[in-house]
């Protein structure tokens, strides 16, 4: 049972919506076994949304280097890594783009 639970899709209904990114990227990430924790990604992702429809080059600058440097936490259940890994790089790259 638990692998079923670890392979189910996890929507990211804590009001983070990917698609305003512009790139192809899952809407959800999977829940995967040895995952990075659901709420720190949540979290980043909330402030990687925020960054971006900001004007503010500040703000921008400094969440590129939060994700540049996120040093997630691995859990038991959590965020596929390579999903989100993949989210973090379009993000940083989009971030040091003004007006993006």
């Amino acid at each position: 049972m638990l692998r079923q639970q670890a392979d189910r899709p996890h929507s990211l209904s804590r009001g983070v919506l990917l698609p305003c990114l512009g790139m192809e990227i899952p809407r959800e990430f999977n829940i995967v076994l040895r995952g990075y924790s659901c709420r720190e990604v949540d979290a980043l992702m909330r402030r990687a949304l925020e960054a971006q429809g900001s004007p503010d080059p500040a703000l921008r600058a400094a969440v590129r280097d939060e994700l540049r440097s996120a040093g997630l936490s691995v859990s038991l259940r959590g965020y596929d890594r390579a999903q989100v890994d993949g989210v973090i790089h379009g993000l940083v790259e989009q971030l040091g783009v003004p007006g993006a």
